[in-house]
């Protein structure tokens, strides 16, 4: 544990290194990536190899597919018995 002192109060929390980069890192890097070569290749005058139409596409592909990966990944409790067994794991795993 390493201590860190702010004026009067200290603050004590662990240290977690991460192995490998965030979602959030991977997707900006891509997106940087993509825009500037975008901005390389019209600053000398080439074009992508596809529309505007097909990016927007695409782009909407795969972004329903990572929602619906996304929403049903989570456990998604609708009936009383799921949500009441929600709560009970939840309580379960606050005593640990």
């Amino acid at each position: 544990m390493n201590e860190v002192k702010l004026t009067s109060t200290t603050v004590t929390a662990p240290i977690v290194k991460r192995a490998i980069p965030t979602v959030e890192t991977i997707v900006r890097t891509v997106v940087l990536v993509f825009t500037f070569a975008n901005l390389s290749l019209a600053f000398f005058g080439k074009k992508l190899p596809f529309t505007e139409d097909a990016i927007y596409q695409w782009a909407t592909v795969g972004g329903t597919l990572v929602v619906m990966v996304w929403t049903w990944w989570k456990n998604n409790s609708f009936t009383k018995g799921a949500i009441t067994a929600d709560q009970i794991i939840d309580v379960v795993n606050d005593k640990k």
